[in-house]
């Protein structure tokens, strides 16, 4: 009856057992603590927070040109981020099927989304920073 659950456990016994498994989770720490950062400094900006003294420390204001610079990184971080979990599925996909020379190709596409994602994400941290230091 309950078959089902030693079936996932060797399942996923077997998925630790690959490298690029743990670089998805790793990868996946590393934004995670990206997302977190940005979202606690974007929290000590709120107005109504800021009012009722719910925000633990208080940043100054920003001028309307970093508001919009913040939240369209946010945005485009989010997309570098599909597409390079993207590329990485596809390099997954590829080395599975012994296909090198693609595999190689969304290796290096993953490898560059990272670091726009990153560098996205250093841009918001940095901007952050600086109205809250």
């Amino acid at each position: 009856m309950f078959n089902w659950i030693s079936d996932e456990s060797r399942r996923l016994a077997e998925a630790l057992r690959h490298r690029g498994t743990w670089f998805f989770i790793a990868l996946l720490a590393v934004f995670s603590g990206i997302v977190y950062t940005v979202f606690r400094y974007a929290l000590r900006m709120d107005f109504l927070l800021r009012i009722h003294h719910l925000a633990g420390a208080s940043c100054s204001a920003m001028d309307n040109g970093t508001m919009l610079t913040i939240f369209f990184s946010s945005i485009f971080f989010g997309l570098a981020l599909l597409v390079a979990f993207g590329e990485l599925a596809r390099h997954s996909d590829f080395s599975r099927r012994h296909s090198h020379a693609e595999a190689r190709s969304a290796a290096l596409l993953c490898v560059g989304w990272i670091v726009v994602a990153l560098a996205i994400g250093a841009t918001m941290l940095a901007l952050l920073v600086r109205h809250c230091a």
